[in-house]
C-alpha cells in the first residue's frame, strides 16, 4: 500500500493515454520501502489512475504486468533521476528551518519576490 508519494515524472503519452512513472513509499510487511509506480490518465482527463486500474492490468503477467510494453521509454528516459530518489542520496540545502533534502523537480524557485510554497505568488 503506498503512504506517500516522493516524485513523479513528467507525462509521456502512449497511444491515447499520458503515463507517468514515480517514486513512493510503501508500506510492504512491517516496514516501509521506497519502490516505483506507474499511472496512466486517459485522453482530455486531468485524473491520474494507479497502474493496476489498467484495463488490462494483470499482476501475474510477469513480463510487462498487462500494461503497454513500451512503458520501457518512460522508464529508460527517467532512469537517471529515479536511482538517486529510490536510495535516498538527494542533495540538500540548507534554510532557516534547517538542512533540507531537495527532490528533482522541487528546487527553490530563485526569482526576486517570489516566497517559497506560495502558490499565487
Amino acid at each position: 500500500m503506498k503512504i506517500s508519494t516522493l516524485w513523479t515524472s513528467e507525462p509521456m503519452t502512449i497511444g491515447k493515454h499520458d503515463w507517468r512513472i514515480g517514486v513512493g513509499i510503501f508500506r510492504i510487511g512491517a516496514g516501509k520501502e521506497r519502490c516505483t509506480f506507474y499511472e496512466w490518465r486517459g485522453p482530455r482527463s486531468h485524473v491520474w489512475c494507479a497502474a493496476i486500474h489498467w484495463p488490462t492490468y494483470n499482476v501475474n503477467d510477469g513480463a510487462h504486468g498487462g500494461m503497454p510494453k513500451t512503458l520501457r521509454k518512460l522508464y529508460e528516459r527517467e532512469r537517471d533521476a529515479l536511482r538517486p530518489i529510490l536510495d535516498g542520496n538527494f542533495p540538500t540545502e540548507l534554510t532557516p528551518e534547517g538542512e533540507q533534502t531537495v527532490i528533482p523537480g522541487c528546487e527553490k524557485n530563485a526569482a526576486p519576490g517570489i516566497r517559497q510554497l506560495e502558490l499565487f505568488g
